[in-house]
């Protein structure tokens, strides 16, 4: 008999006479619920003896939300001006509910050009380590590609040539809701400024000799 924890809402019940052995019981569609779930087993035998058992699920039908992405600095010149300004640092935010310790969501983060072809990927796991903040932020251990640093080169360790990139951010948490964003931009300059039409009138001056003539 399939009942919700003692004080929750009662959503799906299943009930069966049949004896089951390493079967599934029931299959339950949490389409449009979101949120913990309690299960409660209830079974009991021929001579009415009667045990039961509690598990925590979580239902989640919400994709993660991506935010704040962005790059320091938006301008870059990797293969000019060797030492300054050199690389760039991506960052975003991205949050998922419910919230539980434990869940992860995995994000792929894409530098496009401005055909949309993929230059650089990079991999990062975000894992929950702590849900009980009170202000309903989590905290996340990152592991994979970290910190992500874009150092103006290809997946095959190429300089890339001057554009605008794109920052495109897809997320899955472990529930299998995806979202995707493509927002931010770096900037590559490789091009070093032009002087030109420089002219200098009195080439040859006296500043400190004779007051008032060409002393400019």
């Amino acid at each position: 008999n399939w009942q919700t924890v003692s004080g929750e809402t009662q959503i799906f019940t299943f009930a069966s006479t049949v004896p089951h052995t390493n079967q599934v019981l029931a299959v339950f569609n949490s389409v449009g619920i979101n949120g913990k779930l309690f299960i409660k087993l209830i079974v009991y035998d021929t001579v009415g003896n009667i045990s039961d058992t509690n598990i925590e699920v979580i239902s989640d039908n919400i994709p993660p939300e991506i935010k704040n992405v962005s790059s320091t600095p938006e301008y870059i010149s990797p293969n000019a001006s060797i030492g300054i300004l050199d690389t760039s640092t991506i960052n975003y935010n991205v949050s998922d509910t419910p919230y539980r310790t434990g869940r992860t969501i995995n994000v792929t983060i894409d530098i496009i050009n401005i055909t949309d072809t993929i230059v650089k990927t990079y991999i990062q796991t975000l894992r929950i380590i702590s849900d009980t903040q009170g202000n309903g932020v989590p905290i996340y251990e990152i592991s994979g590609d970290s910190p992500l640093i874009w150092n103006g080169r290809d997946k095959n360790n190429n300089f890339v040539i001057e554009d605008i990139y794109k920052i495109r951010i897809k997320a899955v948490d472990d529930a299998g809701n995806s979202t995707e964003t493509t927002a931010g931009r770096i900037i590559i300059d490789n091009s070093l400024p032009v002087i030109s039409n420089i002219t200098v009138t009195n080439s040859v001056f006296s500043p400190g000799i004779s007051d008032g003539m060409k002393d400019t």
